[in-house]
């Protein structure tokens, strides 16, 4: 929490942002990779990180689905990741969408 804008730390830090969707009390980038970074609190799992986030606020942004993932899809990328108030979508280059929370 902060009065002032300051840069976002963690692993987004050394990656190009696209987009960026607020939800209640979490946050969702998308980078020019194709890569979802979330962070914030996530005890409906509206992080895509397990059960792990669950119960302690993610202070800093941690990968959740990596654009380029291999198999079937491999030449698609994550394009766009939006929030809802406890869930997030992301759609790929290809038209697929994925959805947690």
């Amino acid at each position: 929490d902060s009065c002032r804008p300051a840069p976002v730390g963690g692993d987004l830090s050394r990656q190009r942002a696209r987009l960026v969707s607020c939800g209640a009390e979490f946050t969702a980038a998308t980078t020019h990779a194709g890569d979802v970074f979330t962070w914030g609190r996530g005890e409906r799992g509206q992080l895509g990180l397990g059960a792990a986030h669950a119960t302690t606020p993610l202070l800093y942004p941690r990968s959740v689905m990596e654009g380029r993932r291999g198999g079937q899809d491999r030449h698609s990328r994550i394009v766009a990741c939006v929030c809802g108030t406890h869930h997030c979508i992301a759609v790929s280059s290809t038209g697929r969408v994925a959805a947690w929370g």
